[in-house]
């Protein structure tokens, strides 16, 4: 009878502790990449987007991790909008692969991007525009690919403007130059 019990309470343990509804990371897709400014508490942050994770998270640093990706933008004197990606504590973290005048153009570089072959990498992505496809080093040395899809100025936050970027992005997870055509 002890053993029943014994059994019993480790079956029900392993049940317990096994989390079915754990989400895994999104290596690739689509996403929006955000420059808003929100509360959270007593500080204001601004969301960055981690690849590891696969969505976003808040910036600056919080127990959540360091983002790959933070975005800023800023009107310029001849009211240009001008939209930048940084990366914190990563001064190789972007390289411009291709400029294309079409969406279809674009996506076709971003399907057939199939291999990192730079080694010049910028600590900022600037003048972000559609259409563009970007690769990222994130400071573990791991790649991903971006597509620019889409830039929105957003002039509904209760804060300040903020820019809304759609991105189709893949990642590597495991540090290889080689993202597959699946």
């Amino acid at each position: 009878m002890k053993r029943f019990y014994f059994y019993f309470i480790l079956l029900c343990f392993l049940l317990t502790s096994c989390n079915k509804n754990e989400k895994k990371p999104e290596y690739e897709g689509e996403v929006i990449l955000t420059s808003e400014v929100v509360k959270q508490g007593d500080t204001y942050n601004t969301l960055g987007f981690s690849f590891e994770k696969g969505t976003n998270i808040p910036y600056p640093y919080t127990s959540e991790g360091v983002p790959d990706l933070v975005v800023t933008h800023f009107i310029s004197t001849d009211l240009y909008l001008i939209v930048t990606f940084t990366s914190p504590n990563n001064q190789e973290a972007f390289h411009l692969y291709q400029i294309s005048t079409s969406a279809d153009q674009a996506k076709s570089y971003f399907d057939n991007y199939l291999e990192v072959t730079t080694t010049s990498f910028g600590p900022l992505a600037d003048s972000i525009k559609i259409n563009q496809v970007w690769t990222v080093q994130t400071v573990d040395k791991k790649y991903a690919k971006l597509l620019i899809k889409e830039i929105q100025l957003m002039k509904d936050s209760p804060v300040d403007d903020y820019v809304e970027v759609k991105v189709k992005y893949k990642y590597q997870p495991d540090g290889r130059k080689i993202f597959s055509n699946d």
